[in-house]
């Protein structure tokens, strides 16, 4: 991963300001495009919106795995649970990580999706947790730059008892019950500052 660990935000003090802010970690996984061009046999799409996976199993009908990591949530239609079933019936190998991968991996586990990574860990554990968590606005210039905070990430962060100490704790916690009542379009560093 060129731009480093990107599953969970990390703590900065800001030496002019002296305030401990939370670095902005998309919780998606970043794939090097220029990794693959040799690899005749994977497919790198944008993120997943509706229809897509419907797309895909018709255009490529050899394809066998889909991985699916993040995908769009509110400026467009999300993936349907309808067709990652309907990539499954058609024995495809359907996985989700990091956002909304994580998040449909978690509702399909049952009709064999399969999920890994922190974020479907935690939907594990917590599977109450609602699906505004992982929503994130980002830019939409192939760049997909955060806009917004996902929740999740302040979650999953709050609960590494080795990297932080007790005043970061309380600092997530009280982030994180602020950040709650709010939608999470709202969730900027603009609203936390």
């Amino acid at each position: 991963m060129k731009l480093g660990h990107r599953g969970a935000n990390h703590q900065v003090k800001n030496q002019i300001s002296q305030k401990v802010e939370i670095t902005s970690q998309n919780h998606g996984f970043e794939v090097v495009r220029e990794s693959l061009n040799k690899k005749e046999d994977v497919l790198i799409r944008p993120p997943i919106q509706a229809g897509d996976i419907w797309k895909i199993i018709s255009e490529e009908k050899d394809i066998s795995h889909i991985l699916i990591l993040d995908g769009y949530f509110y400026t467009k239609l999300s993936v349907l649970h309808k067709e990652i079933l309907s990539a499954i019936n058609q024995n495809k190998i359907v996985i989700g990580a990091a956002s909304l991968g994580a998040l449909r991996a978690k509702e399909l586990n049952s009709y064999g999706m399969i999920g890994f990574g922190e974020v479907y860990d935690f939907y594990n554990r917590f599977p109450h947790t609602g699906d505004d968590e992982v929503g994130i606005l980002h830019t939409d210039d192939m760049q997909y730059k955060n806009l917004s905070i996902p929740l999740i990430n302040l979650r999953i962060l709050l609960k590494k008892e080795k990297i932080i100490n007790n005043k970061m704790k309380l600092y997530l916690s009280s982030l994180i019950n602020r950040l709650e009542k709010v939608a999470f379009s709202k969730r900027t560093w603009q609203y936390i500052n």
